[in-house]
């Protein structure tokens, strides 16, 4: 009875054991098709997209975008076509050094000011009376500050700038975009 006893559980053992070892595969097999399966799926979607003339979402881009970067200062000096700012160094509290600033060609020049408080109003109650009507529209708040083009020679000593340019380094920076932030009081 002993030896049936001590077979019984030696069955019962390997039993519980290969089950174990069973699940063990199983649940690592599954990952593993998960991922295959989204690989697969991928690449499937990466091979239509490229059949039909469109870059791969993955992978390295086939056109280097330029990388854009924000000089911001004071306008210390304004010529025909250059500015003279002081740079702000962030995390600072002594001023930047001195740069000159050249619009590139096709860059814009833009001053922001702030709107009319009525007018402000009226874009506001607008807006707040489109939200009741439909609470899941997606309309922006409006604006508080307005932006138009203005000329280089526009700007005057004391007015804060944020300068847009492919090479903060340059010197001169060749400006993409020059707004605007503030407008020296005097």
């Amino acid at each position: 009875m002993t030896s049936n006893l001590h077979r019984l559980l030696r069955t019962g053992l390997l039993l519980v054991i290969f089950v174990l070892l069973l699940a063990t595969a199983y649940l690592a097999g599954l990952g593993n098709m998960r991922k295959l399966r989204q690989d697969g799926y991928n690449a499937g979607y990466e091979a239509a997209l490229e059949d039909r003339g469109f870059a791969p979402i993955s992978g390295t881009p086939t056109v280097d975008e330029p990388q854009t970067a924000i000089v911001s200062g004071t306008v210390t000096a304004v010529t025909t076509d250059v500015l003279t700012i002081t740079e702000e160094v962030p995390s600072s509290t002594d001023p930047g050094p001195t740069r000159s600033v050249v619009l590139a060609s096709g860059g814009t020049v833009v001053g922001i000011t702030p709107k009319d408080p009525v007018v402000l109003e009226r874009e506001l109650a607008a807006y707040n009376r489109a939200h009741q009507r439909n609470p899941n529209s997606t309309d922006p708040l409006p604006a508080p500050e307005e932006q138009r083009a203005i000329a280089l020679a526009d700007l005057r000593v004391g007015d804060r700038v944020s300068i847009i340019t492919l090479a903060a380094d340059a010197d001169p920076i060749s400006a993409q975009r020059i707004t605007r932030t503030a407008v020296a009081t005097q």
